[in-house]
């Protein structure tokens, strides 16, 4: 918890010194979900992939690793990094295997979400190429005594080409 409360003090802190929201038109982020697990053979190729994509663009990708299904077992007393949450992400997804990964869970392929290592920098691309239609600014403003927690949001809307 002194983590979290942490790391929200210093988002505040740095979200004040810069503005807000941005009111030129920008790209779009990207966030790679890579479904993953512990006896999962080709999945350290997956993470080559991701770890590629992120030194690429490195302030416009965000990449997790969701350890889900049969295969994300620990094994020999390593840590349990299996969630119910990560579960339905990729139960949800349609994951038929691993390594598996959701970007920004569009749809490129009619009836998925969920693609092979090889699409990946493909559809991230694809989705660094678009540009927004909304900037959104936060700032957080946390008294520990209380423990409250105060959001500023904003948002502009920008022009849609059409």
């Amino acid at each position: 918890m002194k983590k979290i409360l942490f790391i929200l003090v210093m988002l505040g802190q740095f979200s004040q010194a810069q503005q807000l929201v941005s009111t030129s038109v920008e790209n779009k982020n990207v966030l790679l979900e890579e479904v993953t697990a512990y006896r999962c053979g080709v999945c350290p190729e997956g993470h080559y992939i991701a770890k590629q994509i992120l030194n690429n663009y490195p302030e416009d990708v965000v990449s997790i690793r969701i350890h889900a299904n049969s295969l994300a077992n620990p094994i020999n007393g390593a840590p349990d990094l299996r969630s119910a949450f990560g579960q339905n992400i990729t139960d949800e997804a349609g994951v038929a295997g691993q390594p598996s990964g959701l970007i920004n869970r569009h749809a490129f392929e009619e009836g998925s979400i969920s693609y092979g290592k090889e699409s990946w920098s493909n559809y991230a691309n694809l989705i660094l190429d678009e540009e927004v239609i909304v900037n959104i600014g936060a700032t957080a403003d946390i008294n520990t005594t209380n423990r409250n927690l105060k959001l500023k949001l904003r948002f502009t809307t920008l022009a849609v080409k059409t």
